[in-house]
């Protein structure tokens, strides 16, 4: 019997790699190369922009063909459809938008790779409080990369890992598990409901 069956995920540098989809749409369509690798989850404090042009970049690329091609992130489309079939429910929760064309882009582009294993893809707008959704269920997993909504899932009770990246590497919280990969969440999700097994990734 699983003791926490419930895990809650981000999507984007969780799942998918929205970073990675997103630059090469702005070199493509605005002849615009970052400086440096993503070091803050801004994405006008990353590229030196005002946060209206930022919003525009974003919203633009989220209603682009590119934003439904993202590709997996690392370890994902192994671990995720291998923690479905052994009893988790799999929520996504992600603010790449409300719109319906654009969730139904997130919703296509998961279903590539992963199929049918999530239970939801909650899908709300870019500053949406994450909050609200995370209330809706207790002591569940909770996987994230955006150190603010990490720190709101640990204090609703969820054990939360926060996936390393360089935009979040200053930030600390001594409830958080950093973590590098999805076979490392895969082995600490495997430990703590079987503490005296060993995980077979």
């Amino acid at each position: 019997m699983l003791k926490n069956k419930h895990l809650l995920c981000d999507v984007d540098e969780c799942i998918l790699q929205w970073t990675n989809g997103f630059t090469k749409f702005l070199h493509q369509h605005h002849n615009i190369i970052p400086s440096r690798i993503r070091d803050d989850h801004s994405v006008y404090k990353w590229l030196e922009i005002h946060p209206e042009e930022a919003h525009n970049l974003v919203t633009e690329f989220n209603s682009s063909h590119q934003f439904a091609a993202l590709e997996p992130f690392d370890g994902a489309q192994k671990i995720l459809p291998k923690l479905y079939n052994e009893g988790y429910t799999i929520v996504a929760i992600t603010c790449c938008s409300s719109d319906s064309i654009i969730a139904a882009m997130r919703r296509e582009n998961l279903h590539k790779y992963f199929g049918n294993i999530f239970q939801d893809i909650i899908c709300l707008d870019f500053y949406d409080d994450k909050k609200a959704v995370l209330s809706r269920y207790k002591n569940a997993f909770w996987i994230e990369d955006n150190m603010e909504w990490a720190v709101a899932g640990a204090d609703l009770g969820h054990k939360t890992f926060l996936i390393n990246h360089k935009h979040n590497e200053s930030l600390n919280d001594s409830r958080i598990i950093r973590v590098d990969d999805w076979h490392i969440i895969y082995s600490m999700i495997y430990e703590y409901n079987f503490p005296l097994l060993t995980a077979n990734v």
